[in-house]
């Protein structure tokens, strides 16, 4: 089970804003995991995040919540991180922009904590090796021995930027301080975590999976997709959810589907 928190839009009116915060429980269960979810209504000050802590209970430290507020210093709120989905997504979609034949590319990732071994499985799929700068080469030592042997493809675990030179696409697979010293000149950077773009290094993230209609029903009105998607994959176990394909993402802050994507790819060369 987990706990999410969405905020309900303020209602107009000098009436309505001088109100406090209000804030209230749901039950819920989508894939047959029950979960609970936070309406709150923003007050004069914000939201009352002494009553989400309430709420919240013993899941106060791993509150599911995309809300642009944030809690104070003082709450014992704490936001979860939830990437693990978006590794997977990312990765398809980088599959999803090589080609077919041959003539493959090397595909580079960024994974301090060694944290996107199934995501890297994914792209030797597609990838005719993949380079790993990490924080943790142990982990990926035995990992990168297991594709060699299944897949026939390199993993290659990289000491200095330049190794990522000839990657024209780049997978952030974790929170790095500098990883645009990892990302060479020119190349597209696919985040699961949600890093703002840099100057000169186009940025494609908020990847949305392309939900079954049976799924989408049981998504309360106000919950965001990707946000039930990635707790209910990471806080739930829901490992289904990796088989859907990517529907929408972003690319330096545009929207677009897939067949855009891939257009704006051939474009580029």
């Amino acid at each position: 089970m987990f706990t999410m928190l969405v905020a309900e839009p303020q209602k107009n009116g000098l009436w309505h804003r001088l109100l406090g915060s209000k804030v209230w429980l749901e039950e819920h269960h989508t894939l047959n995991i029950p979960w609970r979810l936070i309406r709150a209504v923003p007050g004069r000050k914000g939201l009352d995040w002494v009553g989400i802590e309430r709420l919240a209970g013993r899941h106060r430290a791993r509150l599911v919540s995309s809300v642009e507020y944030r809690p104070p210093c003082d709450s014992r709120v704490e936001i979860a991180e939830l990437y693990a989905l978006d590794r997977i997504l990312a990765a398809k979609t980088i599959c999803s922009l090589l080609p077919e034949n041959e003539e493959s590319e090397t595909v580079g990732v960024i994974d301090p904590a060694a944290r996107c071994l199934s995501a890297v499985e994914i792209l030797l799929d597609k990838a005719k090796c993949v380079k790993v700068y990490t924080q943790q080469p142990h982990r990926y030592e035995w990992f990168a021995r297991r594709m060699l042997q299944q897949k026939g493809a390199p993993v290659l675990l990289c000491g200095s930027p330049q190794s990522m030179g000839n990657c024209r696409m780049v997978l952030l697979g974790g929170k790095c301080e500098n990883w645009q010293q990892w990302a060479p000149p020119g190349c597209v950077v696919f985040s699961a975590v949600g890093e703002r773009p840099f100057s000169g290094i186009s940025m494609v993230s908020g990847f949305v999976p392309n939900c079954p209609e049976e799924l989408l029903r049981k998504i309360p009105a106000g919950v965001p997709l990707r946000d039930i998607c990635a707790a209910l994959h990471q806080l739930a176990a829901c490992r289904e959810l990796e088989d859907f394909a990517v529907k929408f993402c972003r690319m330096d802050g545009v929207g677009m589907d897939m067949g855009q994507l891939g257009k704006m790819f051939e474009k580029s060369g």
